[in-house]
């Protein structure tokens, strides 16, 4: 289990030959992912970014993601899960924290590539976050917020410099970006591999293998954080339940209570009702 920051807060700090979690999944929080060494394909909604040593990845709470290990080497990484709490703290008009989190596309402007001085400042912070939370010493969470907060004022600043983006993104085999593709247009359809294998002309078992083998994650699990990650955005512009259930493609609205309970840990309503606090 990742340690916390005044029980919000989650970080960690592995070398693993493992990419962490296998299959495309969701936060209910916001992350960085710095790769301090290693080689790695990030798959985040229907971008692939390749990603190395100093590349860091912002991921919001709406964004599918997982990673892959290219090599059987072990790679380093750290990562910081914030919640909106925070930047409900810390955050003004002025000054919007998240603003490099969600000032962008789903899939998009993802990865920033540090330079060595930026990755040093990173880690730096990232110890002394660490350290701090360990010592127990008199306002230790002041401090440990402090120190997040000189990290997000750094990763803020590169990210409003779009020159500074890493907008180069690596395709997915063509199978796979093809049923990708179909999935997300026609997500509000009824989707069975039936019709995918028809559209691709392809036999269904054949692309039930292949996707599988790329992605780690299975077809209809794909369709459904696509479909769960369409009611978070629907939910957070202020859509009653209902709406969000039959305009992210579900078809049943038990289901959708359920499978949303399921994936993100809150009934769709409370979820929205969280939205609407923030």
């Amino acid at each position: 289990m990742n340690p916390t920051i005044g029980d919000t807060i989650q970080y960690g700090h592995l070398i693993s030959h493992k990419s962490g979690a296998s299959e495309f999944h969701l936060h209910d929080f916001y992350e960085l992912y710095l790769l301090i060494d290693g080689d790695l394909n990030f798959f985040i909604h229907q971008s692939c970014y390749h990603i190395r040593a100093g590349s860091l990845l912002l991921i919001n709470d709406l964004e599918i993601h997982k990673a892959a290990n290219l090599s059987n080497k072990p790679h380093n990484r750290i990562h910081i899960h914030i919640p909106q709490s925070f930047f409900n703290k810390y955050s003004t008009d002025k000054t919007r924290l998240q603003s490099c989190f969600h000032d962008r596309a789903p899939g998009e402007r993802n990865l920033l590539n540090l330079t060595d001085n930026q990755t040093a400042f990173f880690i730096k912070q990232f110890n002394a976050i660490q350290e701090t939370h360990n010592s127990g010493q008199f306002a230790s969470e002041l401090l440990m917020d402090t120190y997040l907060l000189q990290l997000l004022i750094m990763v803020n600043g590169i990210f409003q410099d779009k020159s500074l983006s890493d907008t180069t993104l690596h395709n997915y085999p063509l199978t796979v970006s093809n049923i990708i593709s179909y999935i997300d247009d026609h997500i509000m359809e009824k989707l069975t591999l039936d019709h995918i294998a028809e559209h691709l002309s392809n036999d269904k078992y054949y692309i039930c293998h292949t996707f599988k083998k790329e992605t780690g994650t299975t077809i209809f699990s794909y369709i459904l954080l696509k479909r769960i990650a369409i009611a978070k955005i629907l939910l957070s512009e202020g859509k009653s339940v209902t709406e969000a259930c039959y305009q992210s493609g579900f078809g049943d609205y038990t289901n959708f209570i359920t499978s949303f309970r399921k994936v993100t840990g809150y009934t769709p309503k409370k979820f929205r009702d969280m939205k609407a606090l923030k």
